[in-house]
Formats: C-alpha cells, sequence, structure tokens
C-alpha cells in the first residue's frame, strides 16, 4: 500500500482560521512573556522556529534568551 503524508506549513492546503496563530501566541506568552508584534505578523512560508525568532527579535530579546526558550 502507498501511503502520503503531506505537511502544509504554509496554509496552501488547509485554512485553519487563525488557530495556528493563536497557538503561537498562547505559547510565546507562557515561555516568554510576550508575542511581539504578531496581530500584523506574516505567517506563510515560515517554519516555527523561524516565526518564534523573527517575533521575539522584534520584540526586543536576544538570540541567546529566545535560543533559552526554545530548549524548553
Amino acid at each position: 500500500m502507498t501511503r502520503l503524508v503531506l505537511f502544509d506549513i504554509d496554509g496552501t492546503l488547509v485554512n485553519t482560521h487563525g488557530a495556528g496563530s493563536r497557538s503561537v501566541r498562547e505559547a510565546l506568552l507562557e515561555v516568554y512573556g510576550r508575542t511581539g508584534p504578531i496581530d500584523s505578523y506574516d505567517f506563510h512560508g515560515r517554519t516555527d522556529p523561524q516565526i518564534v525568532r523573527e517575533l521575539m527579535r522584534m520584540a526586543g530579546l536576544e538570540d541567546d534568551e529566545i535560543d533559552a526558550g526554545m530548549d524548553t
């Protein structure tokens, strides 16, 4: 039997109606205590680590602080 697994990281195949951004918001608040400019951020075509790093840099965190949160 042939199987196919699809990953849709940029919203091309499935519209989740904001579930992804809501999840990222909750995770950022829990781990870093801030979200950065998440409401105006373009998530399309980016991986989760890239999204976190860019948003947290925009929120004023240094890379070592971001890395520490990503290790949790």
